[in-house]
């Protein structure tokens, strides 16, 4: 089994990533829990869009989008949903960064 197989099989048995699987499909697979998942993520990239561009509006974004999403993880489902995500990014920024070194290495040899 190579590197990549190990790390494939890895993220096939985490319990984080299996759990994040259940309520992925938890929330996709329910209109209204879809619904509330994607107003967010709307309102995050305008707030994201708003920061990155210097809008005048950006602060207004920030609020209105934390706002939101301090509503809807009042639901125990969507909660959870947003802390397995988070944990899972984590994760595949960790995975990233140790490819990145694993990549650059030969160059940054003395």
């Amino acid at each position: 089994m190579n590197d990549v197989e190990r790390l494939l099989d890895y993220l096939e048995h985490d319990e984080t990533v299996k759990q994040y699987k259940a309520f992925e499909r938890l929330i996709f697979d329910n209109p209204t829990y879809k619904a509330k998942y994607t107003a967010l993520t709307v309102k995050q990239q305008a707030y994201v869009r708003a920061r990155e561009t210097n809008a005048k509006d950006a602060e207004e974004k920030r609020r209105a989008y934390e706002a939101y999403r301090a509503t809807i993880t009042t639901d125990p489902i969507v909660h959870q949903f947003l802390m397995l995500q988070a944990d899972v990014n984590a994760m595949i920024q960790t995975i990233a960064g140790v490819i990145e070194s694993a990549l650059n290495a030969p160059f940054t040899r003395q």
